[in-house]
Protein backbone atom coordinates (compact mmCIF):
# COMPACT_ATOMS: atom_id res chain seq x y z
CA UNK A 1 0.00 0.00 0.00
CA UNK A 2 3.13 2.37 -0.20
CA UNK A 3 4.00 2.20 3.67
CA UNK A 4 7.40 2.10 2.67
CA UNK A 5 9.60 4.35 1.10
CA UNK A 6 13.24 2.16 0.03
CA UNK A 7 15.15 5.05 0.86
CA UNK A 8 13.77 5.21 4.10
CA UNK A 9 15.19 1.86 5.29
CA UNK A 10 18.17 1.89 7.47
CA UNK A 11 21.13 -0.24 6.65
CA UNK A 12 21.16 -3.57 8.11
CA UNK A 13 24.14 -4.89 9.79
CA UNK A 14 25.52 -8.49 9.74
CA UNK A 15 24.06 -8.81 13.35
CA UNK A 16 20.76 -9.96 11.82
CA UNK A 17 19.83 -14.18 12.37
CA UNK A 18 17.80 -14.95 9.22
CA UNK A 19 18.79 -11.87 7.02
CA UNK A 20 18.46 -12.53 3.40
CA UNK A 21 19.01 -8.77 1.95
CA UNK A 22 15.07 -8.23 1.79
CA UNK A 23 13.44 -6.46 4.47
CA UNK A 24 10.11 -8.33 5.98
CA UNK A 25 7.54 -6.38 4.10
CA UNK A 26 4.41 -9.13 2.80
CA UNK A 27 2.92 -12.16 4.93
CA UNK A 28 4.59 -14.35 2.11
CA UNK A 29 8.06 -14.05 3.40
CA UNK A 30 7.44 -15.31 7.00
CA UNK A 31 7.50 -19.07 5.91
CA UNK A 32 11.23 -18.32 3.90
CA UNK A 33 12.43 -16.25 7.10
CA UNK A 34 11.45 -19.40 9.69
CA UNK A 35 13.40 -21.52 7.48
CA UNK A 36 16.33 -19.38 7.79
CA UNK A 37 15.74 -18.93 11.87
CA UNK A 38 15.49 -23.19 12.43
CA UNK A 39 19.23 -23.26 10.02
CA UNK A 40 20.29 -21.05 12.15
CA UNK A 41 19.67 -22.39 15.05
CA UNK A 42 21.23 -25.89 14.23
CA UNK A 43 24.11 -23.99 13.57
CA UNK A 44 24.15 -22.18 16.68
CA UNK A 45 23.85 -25.56 19.04
CA UNK A 46 26.50 -27.23 17.20
CA UNK A 47 28.68 -24.25 17.71
CA UNK A 48 27.90 -24.40 21.09
CA UNK A 49 28.53 -27.82 21.46
CA UNK A 50 31.80 -27.81 19.74
CA UNK A 51 32.71 -24.57 22.20
CA UNK A 52 31.90 -26.37 25.26
CA UNK A 53 33.91 -29.49 24.38
CA UNK A 54 37.05 -27.51 23.70
CA UNK A 55 36.39 -25.67 26.51
CA UNK A 56 36.92 -28.76 28.66
CA UNK A 57 39.37 -30.22 26.97
CA UNK A 58 41.52 -26.07 27.37
CA UNK A 59 40.74 -26.88 31.39
CA UNK A 60 42.39 -30.00 31.15
CA UNK A 61 45.38 -29.15 29.22
CA UNK A 62 46.47 -25.67 31.33
CA UNK A 63 45.68 -26.62 34.66
CA UNK A 64 47.30 -30.44 34.92
CA UNK A 65 50.80 -29.03 34.68
CA UNK A 66 49.82 -26.47 37.26
CA UNK A 67 48.57 -29.41 40.07
CA UNK A 68 51.83 -30.73 39.55
CA UNK A 69 50.70 -34.27 39.23
CA UNK A 70 52.87 -37.20 38.00
CA UNK A 71 50.44 -38.75 35.49
CA UNK A 72 52.16 -41.33 33.06
CA UNK A 73 53.05 -40.44 29.99
CA UNK A 74 51.03 -37.06 30.17
CA UNK A 75 53.48 -35.38 32.59
CA UNK A 76 56.41 -36.15 30.65
CA UNK A 77 54.20 -35.08 27.33
CA UNK A 78 53.69 -31.90 29.00
CA UNK A 79 57.44 -31.17 30.11
CA UNK A 80 58.16 -29.69 27.16
CA UNK A 81 56.85 -25.94 26.80
CA UNK A 82 56.73 -26.23 23.26
CA UNK A 83 54.44 -28.93 23.46
CA UNK A 84 52.47 -27.47 25.79
CA UNK A 85 52.06 -24.11 23.96
CA UNK A 86 51.13 -25.45 20.55
CA UNK A 87 48.46 -27.70 21.99
CA UNK A 88 46.99 -24.83 23.72
CA UNK A 89 47.12 -22.60 20.88
CA UNK A 90 45.60 -25.04 18.32
CA UNK A 91 42.79 -25.41 20.87
CA UNK A 92 42.20 -21.73 21.18
CA UNK A 93 42.29 -22.04 17.17
CA UNK A 94 39.96 -24.02 16.98
CA UNK A 95 37.43 -22.43 19.45
CA UNK A 96 37.89 -19.20 17.16
CA UNK A 97 37.39 -20.69 14.35
CA UNK A 98 34.06 -22.27 15.40
CA UNK A 99 32.54 -18.38 15.68
CA UNK A 100 34.88 -17.10 13.36
CA UNK A 101 31.83 -14.92 11.28
CA UNK A 102 30.87 -13.04 14.71
CA UNK A 103 34.29 -12.57 15.87
CA UNK A 104 35.19 -10.88 12.34
CA UNK A 105 32.12 -8.61 12.61
CA UNK A 106 32.76 -8.01 16.00
CA UNK A 107 36.57 -6.91 14.55
CA UNK A 108 34.82 -4.80 11.75
CA UNK A 109 32.71 -3.12 14.28
CA UNK A 110 36.46 -1.35 16.35
CA UNK A 111 38.07 -0.67 12.90
CA UNK A 112 35.11 0.61 11.86
CA UNK A 113 34.25 2.59 14.92
CA UNK A 114 30.36 0.66 14.54
CA UNK A 115 31.16 -1.83 17.76
CA UNK A 116 28.68 -4.76 17.94
CA UNK A 117 28.34 -6.93 20.95
CA UNK A 118 30.96 -9.04 20.04
CA UNK A 119 33.45 -6.14 19.35
CA UNK A 120 35.44 -6.66 22.81
CA UNK A 121 35.49 -10.23 22.78
CA UNK A 122 37.07 -9.98 19.03
CA UNK A 123 39.62 -7.84 20.02
CA UNK A 124 40.32 -10.38 22.61
CA UNK A 125 40.60 -13.25 21.18
CA UNK A 126 42.51 -11.83 18.21
CA UNK A 127 45.15 -10.28 21.52
CA UNK A 128 45.10 -13.90 22.71
CA UNK A 129 46.19 -15.33 19.76
CA UNK A 130 48.90 -12.91 19.12
CA UNK A 131 50.11 -13.42 22.80
CA UNK A 132 50.12 -17.24 22.11
CA UNK A 133 51.91 -17.21 19.08
CA UNK A 134 54.54 -14.96 21.07
CA UNK A 135 55.29 -17.21 23.48
CA UNK A 136 56.02 -19.93 21.04
CA UNK A 137 58.04 -18.18 19.54
CA UNK A 138 59.82 -16.13 22.08
CA UNK A 139 59.23 -17.22 25.51
CA UNK A 140 58.37 -20.87 25.16
CA UNK A 141 60.60 -21.39 28.21
CA UNK A 142 59.71 -18.79 30.73
CA UNK A 143 56.34 -20.91 32.07
CA UNK A 144 54.26 -17.57 31.39
CA UNK A 145 50.76 -19.05 31.73
CA UNK A 146 48.10 -18.97 28.85
CA UNK A 147 44.62 -17.59 29.18
CA UNK A 148 43.17 -19.92 26.56
CA UNK A 149 40.92 -22.03 28.88
CA UNK A 150 38.93 -18.40 30.08
CA UNK A 151 38.92 -17.06 26.39
CA UNK A 152 37.25 -20.11 25.56
CA UNK A 153 34.69 -19.74 28.35
CA UNK A 154 34.22 -16.14 27.46
CA UNK A 155 33.05 -17.25 23.85
CA UNK A 156 31.19 -20.17 25.06
CA UNK A 157 28.87 -17.14 26.75
CA UNK A 158 28.77 -15.49 23.51
CA UNK A 159 27.22 -18.31 21.90
CA UNK A 160 25.13 -18.70 24.56
CA UNK A 161 24.10 -15.10 24.56
CA UNK A 162 23.41 -15.32 20.58
CA UNK A 163 21.48 -18.20 21.27
CA UNK A 164 19.33 -16.09 23.76
CA UNK A 165 19.35 -13.52 20.83
CA UNK A 166 18.36 -15.60 18.23
CA UNK A 167 15.43 -17.26 20.84
CA UNK A 168 14.06 -13.72 21.62
CA UNK A 169 13.84 -12.78 17.31
CA UNK A 170 12.17 -16.16 16.63
CA UNK A 171 9.53 -15.81 19.09
CA UNK A 172 9.39 -11.88 18.11
CA UNK A 173 8.67 -13.13 14.76
CA UNK A 174 6.23 -15.56 15.62
CA UNK A 175 3.86 -12.73 17.21
CA UNK A 176 4.36 -9.92 14.60
CA UNK A 177 4.23 -12.63 11.51
CA UNK A 178 0.68 -13.93 12.58
CA UNK A 179 -2.59 -12.88 11.00
CA UNK A 180 -4.15 -11.58 14.70
CA UNK A 181 -4.76 -8.22 15.27
CA UNK A 182 -2.45 -6.55 16.78
CA UNK A 183 -1.75 -3.00 18.18
CA UNK A 184 1.42 -0.97 18.09
CA UNK A 185 2.80 2.24 19.85
CA UNK A 186 3.21 4.81 17.68
CA UNK A 187 5.36 8.09 18.39
CA UNK A 188 3.63 11.24 17.98
CA UNK A 189 6.46 13.02 16.58
CA UNK A 190 5.31 10.86 13.40
CA UNK A 191 2.06 11.60 12.88
CA UNK A 192 0.08 14.42 11.37
CA UNK A 193 -2.51 14.13 14.29
CA UNK A 194 -3.02 17.69 15.82
CA UNK A 195 -5.14 18.48 18.92
CA UNK A 196 -7.84 20.82 19.31
CA UNK A 197 -6.70 21.66 22.97
CA UNK A 198 -2.97 21.27 22.76
CA UNK A 199 -2.49 22.72 18.86
CA UNK A 200 0.22 19.49 18.39
CA UNK A 201 1.15 16.49 19.91
CA UNK A 202 4.72 16.87 22.06
CA UNK A 203 7.21 14.50 20.71
CA UNK A 204 7.39 12.39 24.26
CA UNK A 205 3.19 11.10 23.31
CA UNK A 206 2.85 7.61 21.79
CA UNK A 207 -0.41 6.75 19.81
CA UNK A 208 -1.58 3.36 20.26
CA UNK A 209 -2.77 2.03 16.87
CA UNK A 210 -4.45 -0.96 15.52
CA UNK A 211 -2.55 -2.99 12.83
CA UNK A 212 -2.30 -5.37 10.42
CA UNK A 213 1.44 -5.74 9.46
CA UNK A 214 4.26 -4.77 11.57
CA UNK A 215 6.94 -3.16 8.98
CA UNK A 216 10.39 -2.69 9.33
CA UNK A 217 11.32 -5.84 11.33
CA UNK A 218 14.70 -6.64 10.18
CA UNK A 219 15.54 -2.53 10.47
CA UNK A 220 14.62 -2.18 14.30
CA UNK A 221 16.06 -5.47 14.94
CA UNK A 222 19.32 -4.48 13.15
CA UNK A 223 19.54 -1.05 15.25
CA UNK A 224 22.53 -0.90 17.77
CA UNK A 225 21.84 0.04 21.33
CA UNK A 226 23.76 2.56 23.27
CA UNK A 227 25.02 -0.67 24.94
CA UNK A 228 27.36 -1.67 22.20
CA UNK A 229 28.93 1.77 22.34
CA UNK A 230 29.62 1.42 26.08
CA UNK A 231 31.55 -1.80 25.86
CA UNK A 232 33.47 -0.41 23.15
CA UNK A 233 34.68 1.90 25.51
CA UNK A 234 35.29 0.19 28.41
CA UNK A 235 37.48 -1.98 25.77
CA UNK A 236 39.32 1.17 25.28
CA UNK A 237 39.56 2.49 28.55
CA UNK A 238 40.88 -1.38 29.47
CA UNK A 239 43.10 -1.59 26.31
CA UNK A 240 45.31 1.73 27.76
CA UNK A 241 45.23 0.61 30.87
CA UNK A 242 46.81 -2.83 29.86
CA UNK A 243 48.87 -0.50 27.52
CA UNK A 244 50.15 1.61 30.32
CA UNK A 245 50.97 -1.23 32.74
CA UNK A 246 52.88 -3.19 30.02
CA UNK A 247 55.54 -0.20 29.43
CA UNK A 248 55.80 0.35 33.32
CA UNK A 249 56.53 -3.59 34.16
CA UNK A 250 58.66 -3.08 31.81
CA UNK A 251 60.44 -0.58 32.77
CA UNK A 252 60.85 -1.39 35.78
CA UNK A 253 61.58 -5.31 35.94
CA UNK A 254 63.31 -4.99 33.05
CA UNK A 255 61.46 -7.91 31.10
CA UNK A 256 59.76 -8.28 28.13
CA UNK A 257 58.27 -11.68 28.95
CA UNK A 258 56.64 -10.10 32.20
CA UNK A 259 55.40 -6.95 30.69
CA UNK A 260 53.26 -8.98 27.50
CA UNK A 261 52.37 -11.25 30.49
CA UNK A 262 50.92 -8.07 32.59
CA UNK A 263 49.21 -6.74 28.98
CA UNK A 264 47.27 -9.48 28.74
CA UNK A 265 46.44 -10.72 32.65
CA UNK A 266 45.02 -6.78 32.70
CA UNK A 267 42.82 -7.73 29.50
CA UNK A 268 41.89 -11.00 30.53
CA UNK A 269 40.56 -9.75 34.00
CA UNK A 270 39.51 -6.23 33.39
CA UNK A 271 36.91 -6.16 30.26
CA UNK A 272 33.98 -6.90 31.96
CA UNK A 273 33.33 -9.96 29.81
CA UNK A 274 29.78 -10.60 31.68
CA UNK A 275 27.85 -7.82 29.09
CA UNK A 276 27.85 -10.98 26.53
CA UNK A 277 25.46 -12.64 28.46
CA UNK A 278 24.11 -9.63 30.57
CA UNK A 279 23.28 -7.38 27.72
CA UNK A 280 20.87 -9.74 25.94
CA UNK A 281 19.60 -11.98 28.69
CA UNK A 282 17.42 -9.59 29.96
CA UNK A 283 15.83 -8.76 26.67
CA UNK A 284 15.44 -12.59 26.03
CA UNK A 285 13.63 -13.22 29.27
CA UNK A 286 11.38 -10.31 28.77
CA UNK A 287 10.45 -11.43 25.03
CA UNK A 288 9.47 -15.03 26.79
CA UNK A 289 6.92 -13.85 29.31
CA UNK A 290 5.30 -11.06 26.24
CA UNK A 291 5.19 -14.13 24.07
CA UNK A 292 2.87 -15.79 26.49
CA UNK A 293 0.60 -12.82 25.77
CA UNK A 294 0.99 -12.88 21.97
CA UNK A 295 2.99 -9.47 22.59
CA UNK A 296 6.64 -8.83 21.44
CA UNK A 297 9.60 -6.27 21.69
CA UNK A 298 11.28 -5.70 17.99
CA UNK A 299 15.14 -5.30 18.48
CA UNK A 300 17.33 -4.13 21.46
CA UNK A 301 16.72 -0.06 21.65
CA UNK A 302 12.92 -0.37 23.01
CA UNK A 303 14.15 1.28 26.56
CA UNK A 304 15.50 4.18 24.99
CA UNK A 305 12.82 4.71 22.97
CA UNK A 306 9.97 4.23 24.77
CA UNK A 307 10.46 4.94 28.56
CA UNK A 308 10.12 8.15 29.97
CA UNK A 309 6.75 9.14 27.13
CA UNK A 310 4.33 12.15 28.57
CA UNK A 311 0.60 10.65 27.43
CA UNK A 312 -0.27 7.44 25.79
CA UNK A 313 -3.13 7.96 23.50
CA UNK A 314 -5.65 4.95 22.89
CA UNK A 315 -8.87 5.28 20.83
CA UNK A 316 -12.12 6.12 22.50
CA UNK A 317 -13.40 1.87 22.11
CA UNK A 318 -10.95 1.36 24.37
CA UNK A 319 -12.22 3.61 27.40
CA UNK A 320 -15.99 2.69 26.59
CA UNK A 321 -16.29 -0.58 25.46
CA UNK A 322 -18.29 -2.42 22.91
CA UNK A 323 -21.11 -2.06 25.42
CA UNK A 324 -20.45 1.37 27.49
CA UNK A 325 -22.10 3.58 24.93
CA UNK A 326 -25.93 3.26 25.02
CA UNK A 327 -28.87 5.81 23.29
CA UNK A 328 -31.18 6.25 26.09
CA UNK A 329 -33.10 8.14 24.25
CA UNK A 330 -34.23 9.34 20.80
CA UNK A 331 -36.58 12.34 19.65
CA UNK A 332 -37.37 12.53 15.50
CA UNK A 333 -38.31 16.05 14.56
CA UNK A 334 -40.26 17.04 11.35
CA UNK A 335 -41.87 13.76 11.07
CA UNK A 336 -38.96 12.03 10.03
CA UNK A 337 -39.16 7.89 9.72
CA UNK A 338 -37.04 6.56 12.46
CA UNK A 339 -35.35 3.88 10.14
CA UNK A 340 -34.35 7.11 8.14
CA UNK A 341 -32.71 8.43 11.41
CA UNK A 342 -31.03 5.01 12.34
CA UNK A 343 -29.76 4.58 8.76
CA UNK A 344 -28.21 7.59 8.36
CA UNK A 345 -26.39 7.66 12.05
CA UNK A 346 -25.51 4.24 11.40
CA UNK A 347 -23.56 4.83 7.96
CA UNK A 348 -21.52 7.98 9.14
CA UNK A 349 -20.61 6.24 12.18
CA UNK A 350 -19.43 3.03 11.03
CA UNK A 351 -16.63 5.28 8.83
CA UNK A 352 -15.53 6.29 12.06
CA UNK A 353 -14.54 3.79 14.30
CA UNK A 354 -15.17 3.75 17.90
CA UNK A 355 -17.89 2.86 20.56
CA UNK A 356 -20.25 5.04 18.73
CA UNK A 357 -20.42 2.33 15.49
CA UNK A 358 -21.21 -0.68 18.11
CA UNK A 359 -24.17 1.52 19.37
CA UNK A 360 -25.81 2.19 15.90
CA UNK A 361 -24.70 -1.88 14.22
CA UNK A 362 -26.48 -2.90 16.99
CA UNK A 363 -30.02 -1.23 16.68
CA UNK A 364 -30.25 -0.88 12.84
CA UNK A 365 -28.84 -4.46 12.30
CA UNK A 366 -32.09 -5.06 10.60
CA UNK A 367 -31.17 -1.98 8.50
CA UNK A 368 -29.99 -2.15 5.11
CA UNK A 369 -25.99 -0.17 5.63
CA UNK A 370 -25.12 2.46 3.13
CA UNK A 371 -21.82 1.57 1.15
CA UNK A 372 -21.61 5.12 -0.09
CA UNK A 373 -19.94 7.13 3.16
CA UNK A 374 -17.38 10.35 2.51
CA UNK A 375 -16.87 11.66 5.42
CA UNK A 376 -16.57 15.57 4.51
CA UNK A 377 -14.87 17.39 7.59
CA UNK A 378 -14.41 16.46 11.14
CA UNK A 379 -14.69 18.96 13.77
CA UNK A 380 -14.02 19.44 17.41
CA UNK A 381 -17.75 18.92 18.30
CA UNK A 382 -19.26 17.66 15.58
CA UNK A 383 -18.82 15.73 11.76
CA UNK A 384 -19.92 16.71 7.99
CA UNK A 385 -20.51 13.63 6.11
CA UNK A 386 -22.49 12.31 2.70
CA UNK A 387 -24.42 9.29 2.12
CA UNK A 388 -25.52 7.87 -0.71
CA UNK A 389 -23.85 10.59 -3.03
CA UNK A 390 -26.63 13.19 -1.76
CA UNK A 391 -28.03 13.11 1.79
CA UNK A 392 -25.36 16.16 3.60
CA UNK A 393 -25.31 14.99 7.70
CA UNK A 394 -24.36 17.04 9.88
CA UNK A 395 -23.90 15.69 13.47
CA UNK A 396 -22.71 17.02 16.82
CA UNK A 397 -23.48 18.87 19.77
CA UNK A 398 -25.17 21.47 19.99
CA UNK A 399 -23.14 24.23 19.86
CA UNK A 400 -21.91 22.55 16.47
CA UNK A 401 -25.44 22.90 15.14
CA UNK A 402 -25.76 26.66 16.56
CA UNK A 403 -22.28 27.13 14.32
CA UNK A 404 -23.75 25.73 11.15
CA UNK A 405 -26.63 27.59 11.46
CA UNK A 406 -29.31 25.09 13.56
CA UNK A 407 -30.98 26.43 16.29
CA UNK A 408 -32.87 23.10 18.21
CA UNK A 409 -34.80 24.82 21.21
CA UNK A 410 -33.04 23.98 24.56
CA UNK A 411 -34.20 22.08 27.35
CA UNK A 412 -33.76 22.77 30.70
CA UNK A 413 -33.60 19.68 32.33
CA UNK A 414 -31.92 18.06 29.12
CA UNK A 415 -29.05 21.17 29.81
CA UNK A 416 -28.77 19.87 33.63
CA UNK A 417 -27.84 16.47 33.13
CA UNK A 418 -25.63 17.44 30.23
CA UNK A 419 -24.18 19.35 32.79
CA UNK A 420 -23.52 17.00 35.38
CA UNK A 421 -22.53 14.29 33.18
CA UNK A 422 -25.51 12.13 33.70
CA UNK A 423 -25.69 12.43 29.69
CA UNK A 424 -24.60 13.31 26.54
CA UNK A 425 -26.68 14.73 23.87
CA UNK A 426 -26.09 14.40 19.84
CA UNK A 427 -28.26 16.46 17.27
CA UNK A 428 -28.10 15.33 13.39
CA UNK A 429 -29.56 17.21 10.91
CA UNK A 430 -30.34 15.73 6.97
CA UNK A 431 -30.38 18.41 4.03
CA UNK A 432 -30.93 21.46 6.03
CA UNK A 433 -33.35 19.87 7.77
CA UNK A 434 -32.59 18.87 12.04
CA UNK A 435 -34.38 15.32 12.32
CA UNK A 436 -32.91 13.67 15.64
CA UNK A 437 -31.69 14.26 19.36
CA UNK A 438 -30.19 11.41 20.46
CA UNK A 439 -29.70 10.90 24.28
CA UNK A 440 -26.48 8.86 24.92
CA UNK A 441 -25.15 7.37 28.31
CA UNK A 442 -21.65 6.65 28.91
CA UNK A 443 -19.86 4.15 31.29
CA UNK A 444 -16.02 3.79 31.50
CA UNK A 445 -15.21 0.23 31.77
CA UNK A 446 -13.22 -0.43 35.22
CA UNK A 447 -10.77 -2.43 32.97
CA UNK A 448 -9.30 1.04 31.71
CA UNK A 449 -9.41 2.60 35.16
CA UNK A 450 -6.84 -0.16 36.10
CA UNK A 451 -4.82 1.08 32.77
CA UNK A 452 -5.08 4.40 33.71
CA UNK A 453 -3.68 3.68 37.34
CA UNK A 454 -1.10 1.50 36.15
CA UNK A 455 0.17 3.89 33.34
CA UNK A 456 0.39 6.78 36.17
CA UNK A 457 2.45 4.47 38.49
CA UNK A 458 5.07 4.64 35.50
CA UNK A 459 4.72 8.46 35.31
CA UNK A 460 3.11 8.24 31.83
CA UNK A 461 -0.48 10.16 31.46
CA UNK A 462 -3.49 8.74 29.48
CA UNK A 463 -5.14 10.02 26.45
CA UNK A 464 -7.76 9.22 24.05
CA UNK A 465 -8.19 9.66 20.37
CA UNK A 466 -11.26 10.26 19.41
CA UNK A 467 -14.22 11.30 17.16
CA UNK A 468 -17.35 11.35 19.27
CA UNK A 469 -18.43 15.21 19.74
CA UNK A 470 -19.77 14.13 22.92
CA UNK A 471 -16.23 13.36 24.48
CA UNK A 472 -14.15 15.98 26.12
CA UNK A 473 -11.74 16.57 28.57
CA UNK A 474 -14.54 17.88 30.85
CA UNK A 475 -16.99 14.85 30.06
CA UNK A 476 -14.62 12.69 30.98
CA UNK A 477 -13.76 13.59 34.39
CA UNK A 478 -17.55 13.68 34.88
CA UNK A 479 -17.86 10.27 34.39
CA UNK A 480 -14.47 9.36 36.43
CA UNK A 481 -14.61 8.57 40.05
CA UNK A 482 -10.88 9.59 40.16
CA UNK A 483 -10.34 13.00 39.93
CA UNK A 484 -6.58 13.14 40.90
CA UNK A 485 -5.63 11.84 36.94
CA UNK A 486 -6.71 13.94 33.74
CA UNK A 487 -7.62 12.08 30.92
CA UNK A 488 -6.61 14.39 27.63
CA UNK A 489 -8.18 14.32 24.45
CA UNK A 490 -7.49 14.94 21.04
CA UNK A 491 -9.31 14.02 17.49
CA UNK A 492 -7.58 13.03 14.06
CA UNK A 493 -7.69 15.55 11.40
CA UNK A 494 -9.95 14.26 8.44
CA UNK A 495 -6.22 12.87 6.51
CA UNK A 496 -5.98 10.60 9.76
CA UNK A 497 -8.80 8.23 9.18
CA UNK A 498 -6.58 5.29 8.11
CA UNK A 499 -8.85 2.46 7.42
CA UNK A 500 -7.89 -1.12 9.74
CA UNK A 501 -5.00 -2.68 8.00
CA UNK A 502 -2.48 -0.06 8.30
CA UNK A 503 1.12 -1.51 8.57
CA UNK A 504 3.32 -0.44 11.67
CA UNK A 505 6.38 0.87 12.42
CA UNK A 506 7.17 0.33 16.26
CA UNK A 507 9.04 -1.71 18.63
CA UNK A 508 6.71 -2.67 20.50
CA UNK A 509 3.55 -4.67 19.77
CA UNK A 510 0.60 -5.86 22.05
CA UNK A 511 -2.79 -8.12 21.58
CA UNK A 512 -4.57 -5.44 23.34
CA UNK A 513 -4.00 -1.84 24.11
CA UNK A 514 -3.88 -2.66 27.97
CA UNK A 515 -0.94 -4.98 27.76
CA UNK A 516 0.64 -1.93 26.65
CA UNK A 517 1.25 -0.82 30.12
CA UNK A 518 2.97 -3.65 31.55
CA UNK A 519 5.23 -3.48 28.61
CA UNK A 520 6.42 0.17 29.16
CA UNK A 521 6.57 -0.97 32.99
CA UNK A 522 8.83 -3.78 31.74
CA UNK A 523 11.14 -1.35 29.74
CA UNK A 524 11.84 1.10 33.17
CA UNK A 525 12.78 -2.18 34.38
CA UNK A 526 15.30 -3.09 31.54
CA UNK A 527 16.17 0.73 31.97
CA UNK A 528 17.41 -0.18 35.75
CA UNK A 529 18.81 -3.49 34.79
CA UNK A 530 20.69 -1.78 32.14
CA UNK A 531 21.76 0.82 34.84
CA UNK A 532 22.81 -1.80 37.31
CA UNK A 533 24.47 -3.67 34.65
CA UNK A 534 26.85 -0.53 33.89
CA UNK A 535 27.64 -0.16 37.78
CA UNK A 536 28.32 -4.33 38.25
CA UNK A 537 30.83 -3.76 34.79
CA UNK A 538 32.83 -0.78 36.28
CA UNK A 539 33.37 -2.14 39.59
CA UNK A 540 34.80 -5.17 38.19
CA UNK A 541 36.95 -3.05 35.93
CA UNK A 542 38.27 -1.21 39.10
CA UNK A 543 38.25 -4.28 40.95
CA UNK A 544 40.36 -6.10 38.19
CA UNK A 545 42.60 -3.48 38.14
CA UNK A 546 43.58 -3.52 41.97
CA UNK A 547 43.87 -7.35 42.18
CA UNK A 548 46.42 -7.24 38.83
CA UNK A 549 48.33 -4.22 40.36
CA UNK A 550 48.95 -6.17 43.18
CA UNK A 551 49.27 -9.22 41.86
CA UNK A 552 52.54 -7.28 39.76
CA UNK A 553 53.36 -5.91 43.04
CA UNK A 554 54.23 -9.04 44.96
CA UNK A 555 55.45 -10.43 41.55
CA UNK A 556 52.45 -13.26 41.28
CA UNK A 557 51.10 -12.31 38.17
CA UNK A 558 52.40 -15.26 36.65
CA UNK A 559 50.95 -18.00 38.72
CA UNK A 560 46.87 -16.55 37.63
CA UNK A 561 45.17 -20.03 36.62
CA UNK A 562 42.73 -19.32 33.55
CA UNK A 563 40.03 -21.20 35.93
CA UNK A 564 40.33 -18.13 38.76
CA UNK A 565 39.78 -15.20 36.01
CA UNK A 566 36.80 -17.38 34.72
CA UNK A 567 35.45 -17.52 38.41
CA UNK A 568 36.67 -14.00 38.69
CA UNK A 569 34.21 -12.72 35.88
CA UNK A 570 31.59 -15.13 36.18
CA UNK A 571 31.62 -13.87 39.97
CA UNK A 572 30.22 -10.34 38.34
CA UNK A 573 27.57 -11.80 36.03
CA UNK A 574 25.76 -13.98 37.70
CA UNK A 575 24.46 -11.25 40.14
CA UNK A 576 22.99 -9.56 37.22
CA UNK A 577 21.38 -12.02 36.24
CA UNK A 578 19.82 -13.06 39.81
CA UNK A 579 18.98 -9.20 39.25
CA UNK A 580 17.23 -9.85 36.07
CA UNK A 581 15.11 -12.14 36.99
CA UNK A 582 13.77 -10.86 40.12
CA UNK A 583 12.92 -7.77 38.32
CA UNK A 584 11.13 -9.58 35.09
CA UNK A 585 8.33 -11.87 36.11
Amino acid sequence: NNFYDPTDDEPIGHNVFAYDGQEFRAPEQAEAIKTRYRKEKKTLYKRLVGTLLVSLLLLFTEHIPLLNLKIPYVSDFWGSGVRYYLINFALAIGCTLLSVKPLLNGARGFFTMRPTQHTPISILTLLNLLYNAALILFFRETGLPSYNFALSVFLMLSVIGDVIRLTKETLTFDVISDDKEKFSLEKADSSPEISREKKALYKRDLLVERVSFVGKYFTRTSRRPVAYTEYFVELLITLIVAIFAAILVAFIGKSMAEAINTFMLVLVVCIPMQHLLSGIYPLGRLSKILYRHNSAIIGETVDNEYVGANTVYLDDIEMFGHHGVSVSGLRVYNDVDFYDVLYHAHAVFSEVEGPLRYVFENSSHEIRKSEDVKIVNIYANGIEALVDSRDKIFIGNINFMRSNGFFPKRNEDDDKKVENGELCILYMTVNGDLCAKFYMKYTITQRFEKFVAEMNENGTKVGIRTLDPNVTERMISLLRKDKETDIAVIRPMLNDLVPLGRRSDSSIIAKNPHMISRILAQCSYLKRINFFGIWMRILSMILGLGIVSVLVLAKAFSNVPSLAIVIYQLVWLIPTLIYTKIKLK
